[in-house]
């Protein structure tokens, strides 16, 4: 597969990572509503990207021409603390309704009607089709270098769909409980993670018009260093973000510290 060479950016703190980040995305949100009147924004639901949002929010923009959809989702139900949606309306959302987001503008997975994920992630499909293009997605890199939820054993870089249901490796359900295990005492148990969720293909992810990927930590310094360095393949599937242009990413030293080069 052809390679290009993403944009890395590589900051001392995590938070000073984030800040980066939200300054660059900020400014591209800034570009498509002066260009286009409206901008859609895919937002991954992990502790990766707090400090992006956090500094996104003291950013100069109208929240009233954004539009926001999730890059993934567990097989919960609506309520349940332990959701994505749950995790964006803390970290994000909530916050960027009191700046003028409209509520029509969200778009979250588990809202949409169905009786189980599958029915739900197909009506999904139709409004992100409806939708149009997305514009900025702001992802990480999981420690097994998955993106979305897209784990070695189900990553596609031809895969047809929008959405699909998958089940989630080991490496990945163990990232999910040490990233969430904050959100309620039952959650402490690996058992108590899930093992299926819904997420957008890597296709879907890669046809955004810019990508974000926020990453910080010893623990991602094996996967930044096969996503940038290694072979481009499913094994590592965040490597497909080298098949196309238009990738930033921020990292802190700590994540960085495997690479070779700064690209």
């Amino acid at each position: 597969m052809e390679s290009n060479s993403p944009e890395v950016n590589i900051l001392r703190t995590r938070d000073e990572m984030g800040a980066s980040a939200a300054k660059f995305v900020g400014q591209k949100i800034r570009e498509f509503i002066s260009n286009q009147g409206t901008v859609i924004i895919n937002l991954a639901a992990a502790p990766s990207q707090n400090e992006l949002y956090k500094y996104l929010l003291k950013e100069d923009i109208d929240w009233s021409k954004v539009t926001l959809v999730h890059l993934d989702e567990y097989d919960l139900e609506p309520d349940n603390p332990h959701t994505h949606k749950t995790f964006l309306k803390k970290n994000l959302v909530d916050e960027a309704l009191k700046k003028g987001l409209k509520q029509e503008n969200i778009h979250f997975i588990l809202d949409e009607d169905g009786i189980n994920l599958t029915e739900k992630i197909k009506k999904y499909e139709l409004k992100l089709k409806k939708l149009g293009q997305i514009d900025i997605a702001l992802i990480g890199i999981g420690e097994n270098g998955h993106i979305a939820l897209n784990d070695p054993h189900v990553a596609d870089f031809d895969d047809s769909e929008i959405l699909k249901i998958v089940e989630l490796d080991e490496t990945s359900r163990r990232q999910q409980l040490r990233d969430f295990d904050d959100k309620a005492e039952d959650y402490m148990l690996l058992d108590n993670v899930p093992k299926t969720a819904a997420t957008m293909t890597i296709p879907t992810i890669l046809s955004s018009k810019i990508i974000s990927v926020a990453v910080q930590g010893p623990q991602k310094a094996d996967a930044v260093k096969n996503s940038l360095e290694g072979e481009i393949t499913p094994s590592y599937p965040a490597s497909a973000l080298r098949t196309r242009p238009n990738v930033v990413f921020f990292l802190d030293r700590d994540a960085a510290k495997k690479l070779k080069t700064t690209h």
